[in-house]
């Protein structure tokens, strides 16, 4: 029975003081097993994990996103979550989740702990496990559009710039950002389609327009990787050049660059590479 009311008892526990003002949807397990004194440093590594709401993603895209966050994701790791759109009254940039894995005890500090102690903290650490993964599944697969909602707008430069001021001074030593999205602006700063086609865009000219509006971001040194580019809803049989995704490509690798990140990888439309 206290195995399956682990993680209800650790809800009720006030989160540890270097984390007052951290959001934390986690429970922590130090806290529970009241080894707060002995609990590891995180790993240092962050991973932001930005969905756009507008792509009509299929569920086998979607599922390879999931993957890829999975297989990066350790003990120790940060993971936020965000979603964004267009702005209009339903649909704006959110922070869907945000929360720190505990890591677990290694070497001589382990084998001075108590066996007692250490089993309520290993059952607990396995109790988290799930819990993350449930509970930041549940609004990954939340974020994503809703078939058949269609969202003509979406704001990708004005939502990377928000997303920014929020991670950019974040103590992470090692930040990844999975970016799913089509990568095609469609707003009142600029577009990238022309008669519902991606249209072929000069990247200079557009980061250009983009300096001029002053809607650059700052990433805080970001590794990206872009997960849906050049995905078009409703547009299963268009013909997306070689070319016209180069330049997508192009224009987005610069983008970064001047964002304080750095482009990873840019999957159009499946990443095929892991996150590192």
């Amino acid at each position: 029975m206290r195995r399956l009311t682990l993680l209800g008892a650790l809800c009720l526990l006030p989160l540890l003081a270097a984390q007052a003002e951290e959001r934390n949807d986690i429970p922590g397990c130090y806290p529970y097993a009241q080894l707060s004194d002995q609990q590891p440093a995180p790993s240092g590594r962050e991973l932001v994990v930005i969905i756009d709401e507008t792509v009509q993603m299929s569920p086998e895209l979607q599922r390879s996103a999931w993957d890829h966050a999975m297989r990066y994701v350790q003990p120790g790791d940060r993971v936020r979550l965000y979603q964004f759109s267009a702005f209009l009254q339903n649909n704006y940039m959110k922070l869907q989740f945000a929360g720190t894995l505990d890591s677990p005890l290694q070497g001589k500090v382990r084998n001075s702990i108590g066996s007692n102690s250490l089993k309520q903290l290993d059952a607990c650490l396995k109790q988290q496990a799930v819990f993350f993964q449930k509970n930041f599944g549940k609004q990954f697969v939340a974020s994503f559009g809703k078939p058949g909602a269609d969202i003509a707008r979406s704001e990708v430069f004005g939502s990377l710039k928000k997303i920014g001021e929020d991670i950019a001074l974040r103590p992470a030593q090692e930040k990844v950002v999975l970016l799913v999205s089509d990568m095609l602006e469609n707003s009142d700063f600029g577009s990238f389609y022309s008669s519902n086609h991606i249209r072929d865009i000069d990247p200079e000219t557009e980061l250009k327009k983009v300096e001029q509006k002053n809607l650059f971001s700052d990433l805080g040194g970001a590794r990206v990787y872009v997960h849906g580019a050049g995905l078009v809803s409703g547009d299963k049989g268009a013909y997306r050049s070689g070319s016209t995704l180069q330049k997508l490509e192009q224009f987005w690798n610069a983008y970064l660059q001047r964002s304080n990140a750095s482009l990873a990888s840019f999957g159009t439309p499946e990443l095929t590479v892991d996150l590192r």
